[in-house]
C-alpha cells in the first residue's frame, strides 16, 4: 500500500494483496476478540463494533470485487458492498437453517456454526479474489486538507450530539442539547448550498441522517414504537431457539430481514437485539439518503440531489417511526440500491442483471408491504412503457428495469416466497395472493398511526401542527408542479430523468394522491405512503418549487444573487422553515402546544397540555417513553404466569408483553398462539385471567383501547375487575392482578 501527495490530495495505491491483508486482519481481530471473550477477557464495545463492520461490509465487498466491476466511485462501492453483505447474511442464514439439521447440527443459528460458516466463506472468497486479481491495483485519492477541515469535523459531531442529547433527556430530563441539534440541522441546507464544496455533500447527508435517526431511536433504553416490538419478538424467538421456524403464520416471521439479519448480527457481534434496533439498524438505514443522493445526482445536479435528500430526511416519517422500523428500512435501502443500479450505465449488462435479481430478491424477503407497492409500480410502469416505448428516450447503456421479463420474474418470486414462507399450498396461495397484497398494503401503509406529529390530526389541532400540515400540503403542491413539469418535458423529449425513474415517480405521485384527496382536510393514514413516495418524489419537490418560483420570480429580482444559485437558496430557506416545524422544535421550544415524545420527558408533559387534550397527549408521550417498570413487570409475568389469558391495554399488548414478555402478537392480529388480549371499557372477562397494568395506567389512571392515541378511557371502567382480583405483583409503576 503506497501513498503520496499530489496537489494536497492523498493518493493511496491499493493492490489486491494489500486489500486482502486488511480484510484478513479484520477477520483475525474479530476471531481474537471472540476467543478473549470465551476466556473471560471481554473488551467492552470492541467486539460489537468490529463484528458489525466485518459482517456488514466484508462479505459484500468481496462479492462485489469478484464481479470485477470497475467502479471508481468509492461511495457507490461502499453502498453496493453493504447491500451485498446484508443479502449474503440473509441468504446464508436461511440456507444453513435448513441444511445443517440434515447433517446433525440441530442449532444452526448459534454462535459457533455461524462464525465458522461466515469465516470459512470469507476465506474462500479471499482466495478466489487473490487468484483472479492478484495483479490488479487501484488508486484512491483523498483530499488531505478536507479531512481535517472544520466543516468535516463539525459534521462528524452531529451524531454525537444526538447520542449525548438523548442521554441527557433519558437520565436528566433536559432536552436542551436535542433542541440545539435540531436548530443546527435546520440551517444545514442554507449553509451547505452557499458555503460547502460539493465533495463534502455525501458527508453532510450521512451525518445528518445518522443524527436524525439517533435522536429518535435512542429515546429510552427499550423499544416500543412502530413495528419494533413484534420485530424484536420474532428475532429473539430465533435467537432463543437457535433456528427459524418458518411455519409460524405471520408476515413478520417470513421476513429474512427480521428472522435472519437481526439474529445473525446479534449473535455473531454479541449485540443485544434491542441495541441492534436502536443503533445498528439506524446506521444501516442512514445509507438510504446517501444512495438517493447518488441516484438523483446522476440525473440532475449535485445541488438539486442534495436538497432532494435533505427533503427526504426532513419529512417526519424518516426520523419518526422509520428510526426503529427495521424491516421497512432495510427494504428501502435495497430499493435505493436497485434505483442506483438502474441509473449506473458503467456496469456491464450481465453483472447488472445479477445485482438486479439480488436486490429484487432482497426487497421481497425484507418487507411485504414495500415489495407489493414496488410490484404495483413495476406493473403499471411496464404497461405504460410498452405503450409509449417509441416515445421514451433512453441512453444507450441504461438498464430497462420495467421489461416484462423482469417484472414477471419479480412477481413470480414474490408469489413463490409467500407460498413457501407461509406454508401455503399452491392453490391456496394463488387464491389468497390478491387478498394478501391488498391486506398487507392496507395494514402496512394505510392504517392510522399515532407515533408522530403528522398523525395527531383530530378535530382540533395545536397551532404548530396546523402550520405543519399547511407546510406539508405546500410540499405536495410543489411535487405536483414538479411532476407536471416532468410530464411536459417528457413530451418534449428534453428531460434528464430516465424513463423508468419518471414512470416510478408518476406512479408514486398517483399513489400519494389516492391517500390525500379523499381526506384533504385530514392527513390520516398517509405517513408511510408519503415516506415511500418521497423516495421518488423528493427531487420533484425541489424542481417543482424552483419551477414555481420562476413563474412568480418578479418579487425576487431585487435579491443580489447569482442566477444559478438564486432559486436553490430560496428552496433551502423553505426547507429551513419546514424542518423547524416538522421536527417539532417550534411545538416544544417556542409555542409549547404539542408535547413531542422525542423531545420531552414524562415529567414535563404538564407544560404542554391545553384544555381537555391532556389524556390524549399523555397516551401519546407515554407510548414512546418505555420505562423499566413496564419492562420488568412484563418479564416477571412471562416467567411466573400459569396457563391463562393475559388482558392489558393496547400499548401493553403491542409493546411490553409481546416483546419483553415474549408473549407474541395479541389476539386481534389473528395470531393462533395468542395469550394476550386487549382490555377495553367494554371487555367482559369470564374465565380466570391476568390483568397487566403499565405505568400510564397506574400513574395517570388512563387506559388505551386502540392504536389511536385519542382512544382512551378511565381505569375506573375496569375497577370492578380490579376490586375482585388479587394484586400479585407491583414495582411502583407496573402492576399485575389475577382474577
Amino acid at each position: 500500500m503506497k501513498h503520496g501527495y499530489n496537489n494536497s490530495n492523498l493518493v493511496i495505491h491499493l493492490t489486491t494483496k494489500k486489500l486482502l491483508i486488511v480484510i484478513l486482519s479484520l477477520q483475525l481481530t474479530f476471531l481474537g476478540l471472540v476467543g478473549l471473550e470465551k476466556l473471560g477477557l471481554e473488551i467492552p464495545i470492541l467486539r460489537q463494533a468490529v463484528g458489525f463492520i466485518y459482517l456488514t461490509f466484508v462479505p459484500g465487498f468481496l462479492i462485489f470485487k469478484l464481479l470485477q466491476i470497475n467502479n471508481k466511485n468509492a461511495i457507490e462501492s461502499l453502498l453496493y458492498s453493504v447491500g451485498l453483505s446484508l443479502f449474503f447474511l440473509m441468504f446464508i442464514g436461511a440456507l444453513i437453517n435448513f441444511l445443517y439439521p440434515l447433517i446433525g447440527i440441530s442449532k444452526p443459528i448459534s454462535e459457533i456454526p455461524l462464525i465458522i460458516t461466515i469465516s470459512t466463506i470469507v476465506l474462500i472468497l479471499c482466495l478466489i479474489s487473490y487468484l483472479r486479481d492478484k495483479g490488479h491495483s487501484t488508486f484512491l485519492s483523498i483530499n488531505g486538507k478536507m479531512i481535517f477541515s472544520p466543516i468535516v469535523l463539525f459534521l462528524l459531531l452531529l451524531p454525537f450530539l444526538a447520542i449525548f442529547g438523548c442521554y441527557l433527556l433519558n437520565f436528566y430530563n433536559t432536552n436542551i442539547l436535542l433542541l440545539i441539534l435540531l436548530a443546527i440541522i435546520s440551517i444545514i441546507p442554507i449553509i451547505v448550498i452557499s458555503k460547502v464544496p460539493e465533495e463534502v455533500y455525501p458527508l453532510v447527508i450521512w451525518a445528518t441522517s445518522v443524527a436524525l435517526l439517533f435522536h429518535t431511536s435512542l429515546i429510552s433504553k427499550y423499544i416500543g414504537e412502530a413495528d419494533a416490538p413484534l420485530e424484536y419478538y420474532f428475532s429473539v424467538l430465533v435467537i432463543t431457539n437457535n433456528s427459524w421456524n418458518h411455519t409460524l403464520p405471520s408476515n413478520i416471521n417470513a421476513m429474512l430481514s427480521i428472522v435472519m439479519l437481526i439474529p445473525i448480527i446479534s449473535i455473531v457481534s454479541h449485540i443485544d437485539p434491542t441495541w441492534y434496533i436502536k443503533v445498528a439498524y439506524p446506521l444501516l438505514f442512514s445509507l438510504a439518503p446517501l444512495g438517493l443522493y447518488l441516484v438523483i445526482k446522476k440525473q440532475t445536479t449535485s445541488k438539486i440531489a442534495l436538497l432532494s435528500s435533505i427533503f427526504f430526511m426532513f419529512l417526519p416519517p424518516f426520523f419518526g417511526f422509520m428510526a426503529v422500523n427495521t424491516r421497512q428500512g432495510i427494504a428501502e435501502l435495497f430499493l435505493v440500491l436497485l434505483m442506483l443500479l438502474m441509473v449506473n450505465e458503467k456496469i456491464p449488462d450481465s453483472k447488472r442483471a445479477l445485482l438486479l435479481i439480488i436486490f429484487m430478491f432482497s426487497i421481497v424477503v425484507s418487507h411485504y408491504g414495500l415489495s407489493y407497492i414496488f410490484m404495483s409500480f413495476l406493473i403499471i410502469s411496464s404497461l405504460v412503457f410498452l405503450f409509449l416505448r417509441n416515445k421514451l428516450i433512453r441512453t444507450p447503456n441504461s438498464v430497462n428495469i420495467v421489461k416484462p421479463t423482469i417484472v414477471t420474474i419479480y412477481v413470480v418470486f414474490a408469489l413463490s416466497w409467500y407460498m413457501y414462507a407461509t406454508n401455503s399450498s399452491t392453490f391456496d396461495t394463488i387464491v389468497r395472493f390478491g387478498n394478501h397484497v391488498a391486506t398487507t398494503i392496507f395494514t402496512e401503509f394505510l392504517r392510522p398511526e399515532s407515533s408522530s406529529a403528522l398523525y395527531i390530526t383530530i378535530r382540533e389541532l395545536p397551532l404548530s401542527l396546523h402550520i405543519l400540515r399547511s407546510l406539508i400540503f405546500t410540499c405536495v403542491f410543489f411535487i405536483a408542479v414538479g411532476v407536471v413539469d416532468l410530464l411536459y418535458n417528457l413530451k418534449k423529449d428534453r428531460t434528464t430523468f430516465l424513463p423508468e425513474w419518471s414512470l416510478f415517480s408518476v406512479a408514486s405521485f398517483g399513489f400519494l394522491l389516492t391517500s390525500i384527496l379523499p381526506k384533504f382536510s385530514k392527513i390520516w393514514g398517509i405517513e408511510r405512503i408519503f415516506h415511500v413516495s418521497s423516495i421518488f418524489l423528493s427531487t420533484f419537490c425541489v424542481t417543482g418549487s424552483i419551477k414555481f418560483i420562476k413563474l412568480v420570480s418578479k418579487p425576487f429580482k431585487a435579491l443580489n444573487l447569482r442566477r444559478g444559485e438564486k432559486y436553490l437558496k430560496i428552496v433551502s430557506l423553505f426547507f429551513f422553515l419546514f424542518f423547524f416545524f416538522s421536527s417539532n422544535f417550534v411545538s416544544v421550544a417556542i409555542m409549547k402546544d404539542y408535547p413531542s415524545p422525542h423531545l420531552i420527558s414524562l415529567d414535563d408533559i404538564e407544560e404542554y397540555v391545553k384544555d381537555n387534550k391532556i389524556n390524549m397527549w399523555k397516551v401519546h408521550v407515554y407510548g414512546c417513553h418505555i420505562t423499566e417498570r413496564n419492562v420488568f413487570g412484563a418479564r416477571w409475568l412471562s416467567t411466573n404466569k400459569a396457563e391463562a389469558k393475559v388482558w392489558a391495554d393496547w400499548k401493553s399488548c403491542w409493546a411490553y408483553l409481546s416483546a419483553y414478555g415474549m408473549m407474541g402478537p395479541h389476539a386481534e392480529t389473528e395470531w393462533p398462539y395468542a395469550v394476550t388480549y386487549i382490555l377495553t371499557n367494554e371487555t367482559r372477562i369470564i374465565n380466570e385471567a391476568y390483568i397487566y397494568l403499565r405505568y400510564l395506567n397506574t400513574r395517570e389512571n388512563i387506559m388505551q383501547s386502540s392504536v389511536r392515541s385519542e382512544d382512551w378511557y378511565s381505569i375506573t371502567a375496569i375497577s370492578d375487575y380490579l376490586n375482585k382480583s388479587n394484586k400479585i405483583y407491583t414495582n411502583g409503576g407496573s402492576e399485575i392482578y389475577y382474577c
